[in-house]
């Protein structure tokens, strides 16, 4: 695989963060418009709307799961562990985690948030899988 094929997941994966990060502070700014004072949300977000909410914790999910995600790709780059599978798996994390995103924003409905959320930890540890077979028993 390319260098290319490999990182556009990851590519689109930092995109996501940013536009979360641009939605948040939009969110943020229209909530202290409206009357959500400072001193309020010094210590705590709770007293920002349940939508700013929202997007304020889908944009800090953004560092969890993810991270992981960016760490395996960084690290079959370096060991030559990206093969097909590997990107293909990439692609079922960053999709996965656009739906989670899309729902955590707007209708927030579990039943399908929980099934996108577990999709790309799924596929987070199959990347670490391949990448621990790969090291260990040299299987690509």
């Amino acid at each position: 695989m390319t260098i290319p094929t490999i990182l556009l997941p990851v590519f689109i994966e930092v995109t996501l963060v940013f536009v979360l990060l641009g939605f948040m502070a939009k969110s943020r700014a229209d909530a202290m418009n409206a009357g959500t004072r400072p001193h309020d949300i010094a210590l705590s977000s709770d007293a920002f709307p349940r939508q700013t909410r929202q997007i304020s914790n889908c944009y800090a999910n953004q560092f969890e799961m993810p991270l992981l995600f960016i760490a395996a790709v960084i690290l079959a780059i370096v060991i030559r562990q990206a093969g097909t599978l590997f990107v293909l798996i990439e692609w079922l994390f960053v999709i996965a985690r656009i739906g989670h995103a899309v729902v955590h924003t707007t209708s927030n409905n579990l039943s399908l948030r929980g099934p996108l959320f577990l999709a790309s930890a799924v596929a987070t540890a199959l990347l670490w899988l391949i990448l621990a077979l790969g090291v260990l028993f040299g299987i690509r």
